[in-house]
This record gives structure tokens, C-alpha cells and sequence, in this order.
């Protein structure tokens, strides 16, 4: 079995499990809601919200390809927030209005979902990283160089193989 990133690329086995965490972590949260005693359309309901936060995220994350970076970030993080608060004012009111126990176990659904998400697209991440560990501390020693900084001491000798010596770096 294997997964494709959205550039194509072709992943194994271990990519698309952690592609699927989310809906492993909806499936392990079932049975702990029902012996709990909450509600099942609790459980339901903590599905339906975390689906549609992973579409919007989905959405978003294509759409964030498909425009310049500055207006990623900005497009990200207010999908970001607005899927937040819709959530937890979705929550409320079906507190408020209708089981609180439900709520509370659709909250515990969402939340656990989420995180297992999460956990798997930081792992996809990195079974997906391009670079070597030496081309991310020589990406890093640039960008310390960029900024003025002191590169840390484990990049020190990658920063002067990127930067030889010049007027704002004397040789050694």
C-alpha cells in the first residue's frame, strides 16, 4: 500500500498510517466513549466536527500551494482560528442547549482526533523531509548569517563552508 503526496511523490506504508492517525485516534475514542456511559451522538458529533475541521484543513492546505507565501500564512492561521472558535462555540451550544454530557464527549472526541492528527502529519513530515541533516543545519547556518547571528557551534563549520570569510566574517 502505498500514498502519494499532493507533489506527487510516492510514500510507504509508515506515510499513509500516519496520514490516517486522525481517523485511528475517531476509532479508538468509540469504545471509550461507550463505556464512559456519554452519549453515542456524542461520539457522532465530535466525528462530524472533527471531519469538517479536516476538510477545511485540506482545503486550506491546497489552496495555501497555490499562493504566495505571505498570503499562506495569513489564509492558514485565520482558517486556523475560525476552525477553532467554530468548534468550541458549536460545543457550547450543544451544552447548553441540549446534554452537556454529549458535548463534553464530542469535545473529547474532537480533541483526541485532533491530536492524533496532528502527531501524524508531524510524522509525515518528517518521513517525507527532503533535506539531509547536514542541508538543514546548512539552511539554518545561512539564515543565522542572514540575521547577524552567531550560528550555534554545530553549525559553525557548515555557516564558514557557506560563508567564507568576508567583512562581517573574519577568517579563523
Amino acid at each position: 500500500m502505498i500514498a502519494t503526496t499532493i507533489d506527487g511523490r510516492e510514500t510507504g506504508v509508515g506515510a499513509f498510517v500516519a496520514s490516517l492517525l486522525g481517523l485511528i485516534g475517531l476509532l479508538i475514542a468509540l469504545p471509550i466513549v461507550l463505556l464512559a456511559g456519554a452519549p453515542f451522538w456524542g461520539w457522532l458529533l465530535g466525528v462530524g466536527l472533527w471531519i469538517v475541521n479536516w476538510s477545511v484543513q485540506l482545503f486550506t492546505g491546497r489552496l495555501s500551494l497555490r499562493i504566495s507565501a505571505p498570503a499562506a500564512v495569513g489564509v492558514s492561521g485565520i482558517s486556523f482560528m475560525a476552525r477553532a472558535w467554530l468548534v468550541a462555540i458549536l460545543l457550547f451550544v450543544v451544552a447548553l442547549r441540549f446534554s452537556q454530557e454529549a458535548a463534553l464527549a464530542a469535545a473529547g472526541v474532537f480533541l483526541a482526533a485532533f491530536t492524533f492528527d496532528l502527531a501524524g502529519r508531524a510524522i509525515l513530515f518528517g518521513l517525507t523531509q527532503q533535506q539531509t541533516p547536514e542541508e538543514s543545519a546548512a539552511v539554518a547556518a545561512e539564515a543565522n548569517a542572514a540575521a547577524g547571528d552567531i550560528p550555534a557551534p554545530w553549525t559553525e563549520e557548515l555557516a564558514t563552508q557557506a560563508h567564507p570569510a568576508g567583512p562581517d566574517r573574519p577568517s579563523e
